[in-house]
């Protein structure tokens, strides 16, 4: 199925703010499996995932947040045809914005004014692909999540993602710039740092399986998520591109959990009972039920196809590259209107 629309041309100039994370070292992985010449930005010294001698690939470390001058120059030099922008400050439930605020507005607003400003001026062919995240909506999305329903900021890192997409829009009206955002739903992978509540949840099952005790309490599974694989989604992401560059979509998979749902699913695969093992200081609400939905359509009705992989199938990643743990996936969904 994924061969039904186009990956991005062999030979393409392609550049991946944010190369470094788990969302852009996926991407650029996936970019040269296609054949691209990828130009990945860090803010780190080295190149995390992928060698510095890998084959078409130059790793580039700059911090935005600090630096705003090496983005612009490396754009008139290296002329990419496609900008990639997966660079943000941002954290896990409870980070502490108005702590970063100065970073969050350099890095998440200034770097992609600057991406916009070299399409405008200097290659009005290139496109850029700029990752949002459904919390632009709301915090606490509820009801059915499409991209038409109004943008409601609610903190420092929904105001920046939206202000981005602001601009963005306003660069498509006036300058015929190009741009696809990508509304994303949380996405996780074994790239994704130990204390987001998915890594946490494997690790407890990892934990279970050995005979350790749990580590520290997760707060609460009363919560709805729609977790997707972070590899998957930027793969997706760029076919996207390709096809309808001007056209924001909703990436997730559309299948809404509660946290006491992939808990029990997850736990129940190894044959454990997650009670024993997945301490958590709320009291679990078994009534609790999913509060929101993506509506993938818009995606869907473009490619033929949605995401793959739901978030069992995640988790089981998850165990399998980061605790050596095989346990038997569930068969891949498939979302399609054929």
């Amino acid at each position: 199925m994924a061969s039904e629309t186009p990956p991005p041309p062999t030979g393409l100039r392609s550049l991946v703010i944010g190369a470094n994370g788990q969302d852009g070292s996926y991407l650029a992985e996936h970019l040269l499996r296609c054949g691209c010449r990828v130009v990945g930005l860090g803010r780190q010294a080295q190149s995390r995932f992928i060698p510095g001698t890998t084959p078409g690939y130059t790793y580039v470390p700059v911090d935005l947040s600090r630096d705003r001058e090496t983005l612009p120059d490396l754009l008139v030099r290296s002329r990419p045809d496609r900008i990639y922008h997966f660079a943000a400050v941002h954290g896990a439930s409870g980070f502490a914005y108005e702590e970063h605020g100065q970073d969050a507005l350099q890095v998440n607003i200034g770097s992609v004014h600057q991406v916009l400003e070299y399409i405008r001026t200097t290659n009005p062919e290139a496109c850029l692909l700029y990752a949002s995240s459904v919390k632009a909506f709301n915090a606490k999305p509820a009801g059915r999540v499409h991209e038409e329903l109004p943008r409601h900021s609610t903190c420092l890192y929904s105001i920046t993602k939206n202000a981005a997409t602001d601009l963005i829009g306003y660069y498509r009206h006036h300058h015929n710039v190009r741009a696809t955002t990508l509304f994303l739903a949380n996405h996780e992978s074994p790239r994704r740092p130990s204390h987001y509540v998915l890594p946490r949840i494997t690790q407890m099952l990892a934990a279970a399986l050995s005979g350790e005790q749990p580590s520290d309490p997760l707060r609460s599974l009363n919560f709805s998520c729609d977790w997707g694989s972070s590899a998957e989604f930027v793969e997706l992401g760029t076919r996207l591109l390709e096809v309808s560059p001007n056209q924001d979509y909703v990436m997730a998979t559309g299948r809404t959990w509660t946290g006491f749902e992939l808990v029990r699913e997850l736990f129940s695969l190894a044959e454990r009972d997650w009670q024993n093992h997945l301490p958590v200081l709320e009291p679990i609400d078994t009534s609790y039920a999913a509060t929101f939905g993506a509506d993938i359509s818009r995606m869907v009705s473009v490619l033929g196809y949605g995401p793959q992989k739901n978030a069992l199938d995640v988790a089981l990643w998850i165990l399998a590259e980061n605790h050596g743990l095989h346990l038997r996936r569930h068969p891949a969904r498939r979302v399609s209107t054929k």
